[in-house]
């Protein structure tokens, strides 16, 4: 039997009432899927053919197996590397914390 309320159907039931609820926790899955995704590093390893299809953390790694490793170069691409995801983490911090202890709360 399906329950309904206020004329509510499957949608709008949805929406307004397990969204809100289950919002801050899905923050937290983009957040931890978002600086996944960043970071992969074996599949492009394996896959890319071309060099223009390369993520930035292997060209990172390709960078330092170099012989004659340019340091101030390997840094500028270590912070254009760290920065998306810090600054996805720094603007969703309060959702992310939320998200985090949402699961720990009972009752």
């Amino acid at each position: 039997m399906i329950n309904r309320f206020d004329g509510c159907g499957n949608f709008k039931t949805f929406v307004r009432v397990v969204l809100p609820v289950v919002r801050s926790s899905l923050l937290a899955l983009a957040i931890f899927t978002f600086v996944g995704a960043w970071n992969n590093f074996l599949w492009p390893l394996v896959a890319c053919t071309k060099e223009e299809m390369k993520t930035l953390p292997l060209a990172l790694s390709l960078m330092k197996m170099q012989y004659n490793t340019d340091v101030g170069l390997t840094m500028a691409c270590a912070v254009i590397n760290f920065l998306p995801p810090f600054l996805f983490y720094i603007f969703m911090q309060s959702k992310f914390k939320e998200g985090l202890t949402m699961g720990g709360v009972k009752g």
